[in-house]
């Protein structure tokens, strides 16, 4: 299991034993650890930890990516699967797909003209959203993309 972000720590005392400073109060919410990295402090050996991953919460996005002009529509059709594959692998789902189509860039980029748009609605995990937008920019079928989160009504 990797190690929880500091920020999502909260140090709970063992029953009997005096709350400490980093116990959460008595009402009201529970504070978190600020401070150091728990893992090398040793402090915490034996004590109980709760965390809160933030994999539990799943946020809404819009994506538009611009791809390669030379790709057929069997190679945009590949492209499709592979950004829809790393969006569910890592636990998302995608809520709505389409193609724009062809259009003309405004400038030039990477020395090419034209691209193919594509939209895609997803849900996905927020602490995945690294690793994607990094395998989106890797990817030589990706011209460019955008990611968002949409207002929420």
């Amino acid at each position: 299991m990797p190690i929880p972000a500091i920020h999502d720590i909260t140090i709970l005392p063992r029953e009997g034993e005096p709350p400490s400073f980093f116990s959460p109060p008595a009402s009201g919410p529970q504070t978190r650890f600020t401070g150091g990295n728990p893992a090398d402090a040793g402090y915490f050996q034996g004590k109980e930890v709760l965390t809160r991953h933030m994999s539990d919460t799943m946020r809404n996005y819009e994506m538009l990516y611009i791809a390669a002009p030379q790709l057929d529509e069997e190679g945009l059709a590949t492209l499709n699967e592979r950004v829809s594959g790393w969006i569910t692998a890592a636990g998302g789902e995608i809520t709505r797909s389409s193609v724009w189509g062809r259009q003309r860039l405004a400038y030039a980029i990477n020395k090419q003209t034209e691209g193919t748009y594509v939209q895609v609605n997803f849900a996905f995990p927020p602490d995945a959203l690294r690793e994607f937008d990094r395998s989106l920019r890797i990817d030589e079928g990706v011209l460019r993309h955008l990611i968002i989160r949409p207002d929420e009504d």
